[in-house]
């Protein structure tokens, strides 16, 4: 089986999409030797072509900066250019795009090459609501695709990422939810950089709580910087000696970076001594997650939440926003602890209990480990894209 993947982000590209997109390509490449796999992406610099074994190529087209568009969604030409230069239809078996700007090059791959398109959509879902598809472009992208019938599948990673997109009106036998997958074993291969830990001035004594998002309205760190600023002040009112320091992993370009910052002097959290805002290179979480008491995971909205799979792994406790597809991977009380979205108190009350109640949090490590080997682990997420390729696969031979 010969896939051509497009994709915007890929490693050394940080976020889930970069991470599930690798996942899957080392997955398939690793599951059969009869499997090859190309990749088209963007790349920060020039054009470069890499080869990783002999079944993976990636081929890295440079970003382009085009008036009046964004310029992940504006070298078409270039990519289309490089995959029809580069590939023969006799090459590719299957297309297989990742979100939304990926998709559009894909339809247009599959009108030239004759093959069938499946689309993974990886948005955070917002309830649909009539009239909504005219408010927002990527709402349109998926009406373009019901109405042109433009996909021959459609994988999400949960269950209210389907619902969203049924409520849509697309067919919900047109929708294969595929949940992401890690390889444990890959990722507790990650050795330990300690001199990130004294970059940041991280004393022995010091408790680091972790909260892995951007600094974005959806990703709600605001609620993470609030809850911090009333834990401090509960250990105040008690005397006690416990230190935290608490650490968003967000970028000062983010939307909401500014805000952050302000809030957390408002309520009496000093940046840079109580409360971090920095961005890491992915090298160095590994180190993060070991160090840290307790990962937070606050989005009021996720189409899954690779992050948790990572905590997981690494053997951080973790507390969700009780929404969206986060719920669905974090069962309380058992994976870990869910509070109530937006809501600063539930999450300071939730945090409290993985630092106190020792015992909780070494059955929360436990059972969560134990379930990313069962359910989230890479293998089960190749198998099932597999199966979902050959099936496809099959229905387009036997038409013609």
């Amino acid at each position: 089986m010969r896939v051509l993947i497009i994709t915007a982000a890929y490693p050394p590209s940080s976020g889930g999409v970069a991470t599930h997109v690798a996942n899957l390509a080392h997955g398939l490449i690793h599951a059969s030797q009869r499997n090859s796999v190309c990749v088209l992406t963007l790349a920060k610099n020039k054009w470069n072509r890499t080869y990783e074994n002999r079944q993976l190529v990636v081929w890295k087209i440079p970003q382009k900066t085009v008036p009046n568009f964004f310029g992940r969604r504006a070298p078409y030409e270039d990519v289309m250019s490089t995959a029809m230069r580069r590939l023969n239809a006799s090459d590719v078996d299957l297309i297989h795009a990742h979100d939304f700007d990926s998709i559009q090059i894909g339809c247009m791959l599959k009108a030239g090459f004759r093959k069938p398109l499946i689309a993974t959509i990886h948005r955070a879902p917002t309830p649909w609501k009539r009239g909504r598809l005219i408010e927002e472009p990527k709402d349109c992208f998926v009406e373009t695709i019901k109405v042109f019938k433009l996909c021959d599948a459609l994988v999400v990673p949960s269950r209210c990422s389907r619902d969203i997109l049924v409520d849509q009106g697309l067919a919900r036998n047109l929708i294969k939810i595929i949940p992401h997958g890690v390889s444990p074993k890959y990722l507790a291969s990650f050795c330990n950089i300690d001199s990130i830990l004294g970059d940041l001035h991280l004393e022995r004594d010091e408790e680091l709580i972790l909260c892995p998002v951007r600094a974005e309205h959806h990703k709600d760190p605001l609620t993470f910087v609030r809850a911090a600023g009333l834990l401090k002040q509960k250990m105040l009112k008690q005397n006690a000696t416990r230190r935290l320091r608490f650490l968003v992993t967000c970028e000062k370009q983010d939307p909401d970076y500014d805000v952050l910052s302000t809030v957390a002097k408002q309520i009496g959290i000093e940046p840079g001594r109580d409360i971090e805002f920095r961005c890491f290179a992915r090298r160095f979480m590994p180190t993060l997650y070991r160090r840290a008491s307790a990962c937070v995971v606050p989005s009021r909205r996720e189409s899954f939440g690779q992050t948790v799979l990572e905590a997981f792994v690494y053997r951080t406790p973790v507390i969700a926003a009780n929404t969206s597809a986060l719920k669905e991977i974090v069962h309380h009380g058992t994976t870990g602890l869910l509070f109530t979205d937006g809501n600063p108190e539930d999450l300071a009350g939730q945090l409290e209990r993985i630092l106190v109640d020792n015992r909780l949090a070494a059955r929360l490590r436990t059972n969560a480990l134990r379930s990313v080997e069962k359910y989230y682990n890479s293998d089960r997420m190749v198998r099932q894209y597999r199966r979902l390729f050959q099936r496809v696969i099959g229905k387009r031979t036997r038409k013609k």
